[in-house]
């Protein structure tokens, strides 16, 4: 829902099915969304998994759901008038197995939903009858005289009537509605199909003013037949034509949409393909041309990330989570008690890749190397600068490498590091800022076991590996810009192997320098085992608590002065993680801060006195 103020909020049922989350976000310049930490609005008994409903009307927020089917099987609602919650309030004459749709109208709340039969079990079960009532009166009315639907219903008001939009009976695929001019009983249409339309679970629905026209249209969104995971739509003009189903191609969904209007912007939201728990959202200026996906709020990633500096923000590139081979970037500002995050935004073209992508910042450009989809074996870069994502440069073809690819500027050129099948550790040069590359092959008698990891200190540029005979040692190469590459030398992590056993050398490493200090890291367990390599010398670990894996660096001045962070992916949730310190050498880090999933809050998360209708089907967004 918007209040067109530029604030979007997002009701969904907390995965507990005991609260109903409230899930704010701000309207960026760039029309992304920022998201706020999710308000624990009020308390239920039990609610089903579908969407709760939501209108305004004088001042008042409405906000309907369902009882779980063990339960009564009336709706309840609870309001909101811009300060406080009121208590829980059952709509006894509405009795459903589903959920509603609401809408405002002529100046009431109108409620709409699927009535009830007694099944022979005995259990209360969906009738697919089309009931509503009008807030305020202790009548309800049927729509039609059978069957007309399945699942939940979307009520919208557009071009001065009230519409009501379902799916038609036994999930039977179709996109049926009825329509009224002023909501009196015996004003409705008989229920009409939306031709050439395939659907399954419940439609969503949003007026949107063409700016090319200024004229309302009503878009209807709906995720493909068969429960396919595509989400689809197909708009209403005022003469009531429909324009025909379309797709947005960039998508794959599941369950039930959402979709809203704000400062001109139109958002749908949706959980991810395959039930995931994860949700984005795809907006539109125009109606027509969909941008990227974007993530909401949560930082769930794949193996590591890798980060940036450029021109003073951080940036965070990362495989999106369940290994989906999506490459996302996000900006991300550290703060001591969280972290605020723009994004993650999937790349424009998007881009695909296996493992983690390896990033660097020169030149005012971002530089984003990574192996591609299906672990194929090619190295691909791609770069960033203030035009957006440049298309991708080719720096293998299929084959040529495995794991992920380590990069850094050195002595006026880009290197990127890579292990060979065959275990191989290999390098690329490119001396005219990346438009072009050079393969120089491999490094003369070096090996390892899994990807590298390199960093540059002075004249100096570093590559630590793990042993390619898997023996649980750690070797560093040193390149010099006057004696070329020395020997392949053994670190020393002997007091941290006799404390937390062998190092795995499965893990590959991550590198970094900090205040002219080389350093190498690596997990085990609940444990980072950090080595500061050159000049200074020491070994420690840091308890993250989560079992950390995936592990990047990066150093960064949050506005307090710089300092070395810490990146990782939990091992038990798949979130996204950082510590920081400001003197590593001395091994204090401060505690673990956790970008996504921040606990629900019990208070408001600022001044909103009025909403407007969005909603999503989900167990819990964040």
């Amino acid at each position: 829902m918007a209040d067109g103020t530029g604030i979007m909020a997002v009701f969904s049922p907390a995965s507990s099915g005991k609260d109903v989350l409230i899930n704010i976000a701000e309207k960026a310049a760039d029309s992304s969304l920022i998201w706020q930490q999710p308000w624990q609005a009020f308390e239920v008994n039990s609610i089903a998994n579908n969407p709760p409903a939501v209108a305004s009307c004088n001042g008042q927020t409405y906000v309907f759901y369902p009882s779980a089917p063990a339960d009564t099987q009336y709706l309840f609602y609870n309001t909101w008038n811009g300060t406080q919650w009121s208590a829980q309030t059952e709509l006894k004459i509405a009795e459903t197995a589903t959920g509603a749709g609401a809408a405002t109208f002529n100046g009431q709340v109108y409620v709409f939903w699927q009535g009830v039969q007694v099944q022979a079990s005995g259990a209360f079960g969906p009738s697919g009858s089309l009931f509503y009532t009008i807030m305020g009166q202790s009548f309800d009315w049927q729509i039609g005289s059978g069957p007309v639907m399945s699942n939940c219903p979307s009520a919208v008001v557009f071009n001065g009537e009230l519409y009501v939009f379902y799916q038609g009976t036994d999930n039977g695929g179709g996109l049926w509605y009825t329509k009224s001019s002023d909501g009196s009983t015996g004003s409705w249409s008989s229920s009409t199909q939306v031709p050439n339309v395939g659907m399954s679970t419940s439609p969503a629905t949003a007026v949107f003013t063409n700016p090319s026209t200024g004229q309302d249209e009503l878009y209807v969104f709906h995720q493909g037949g068969s429960t396919n995971g595509q989400l689809w739509y197909n708009v209403l003009d005022t003469a009531g034509n429909w324009a025909g189903d379309k797709q947005i191609t960039s998508v794959s969904m599941s369950n039930v949409p959402g979709a809203t209007v704000m400062d001109g912007i139109l958002y749908v939201l949706y959980e991810g393909g395959g039930n995931d728990d994860l949700f984005y959202y795809v907006s539109s200026s125009d109606g027509s041309t969909w941008n990227p996906p974007l993530w909401v709020k949560s930082t769930a990633l794949s193996v590591a990330p890798s980060l940036a500096v450029l021109n003073s923000q951080l940036t965070c590139m990362m495989q999106g989570p369940g290994s989906d081979g999506q490459l996302f970037y996000a900006s991300i500002a550290p703060q001591s008690s969280g972290g605020s995050l723009s994004g993650p935004y999937m790349t424009a073209s998007p881009y695909t890749l296996s493992e983690s992508p390896g990033l660097m910042a020169y030149n005012n450009q971002l530089y984003c190397f990574f192996q591609g989809a299906n672990n194929s074996g090619c190295l691909w870069c791609a770069t960033y600068d203030q035009n957006g994502w440049a298309p991708t440069v080719p720096l293998l073809g299929d084959g040529g490498m495995t794991g992920s690819p380590s990069a850094v500027a050195f002595n006026n050129s880009l290197y990127a590091f890579y292990q060979a099948p065959g275990n191989a550790l290999c390098w690329c040069q490119s001396t005219n800022d990346g438009a072009s590359w050079t393969n120089l092959g491999a490094i003369p008698n070096r090996a390892l076991w899994s990807s590298p990891a390199a960093t540059v200190l002075g004249d100096s540029l570093y590559v630590f590996h793990a042993a390619a005979n898997n023996n649980g040692r750690l070797y560093c190469s040193t390149y010099n810009t006057t004696t070329g590459w020395g020997s392949d030398d053994e670190v020393d992590i002997t007091d941290l192997t006799g404390v937390y056993g062998t190092y795995s050398t499965y893990t590959s490493p991550a590198a970094c320098t900090y205040s002219g200090n080389v350093y190498v890291a690596y997990t085990t367990g609940n444990y980072i085992c950090m080595v500061g390599y050159t000049p200074t010398t020491t070994q420690y670990v840091i308890d993250a608590g989560s079992s950390p894996t995936n592990i990047a660096f990066v150093s960064y001045d949050n506005g307090n002065g710089t300092q070395l962070y810490c990146f990782y992916q939990s091992g038990t949730s798949g979130d996204l993680f950082y510590i920081s310190s400001s003197d590593p050498l001395s091994g204090q880090w401060s505690a673990p801060v956790e970008i996504s999933n921040i606990l629900p809050s019990s208070s408001p998360p600022g001044a909103i006195s009025e909403f407007v209708d969005v909603s999503i089907s989900c167990l819990e967004m964040f």
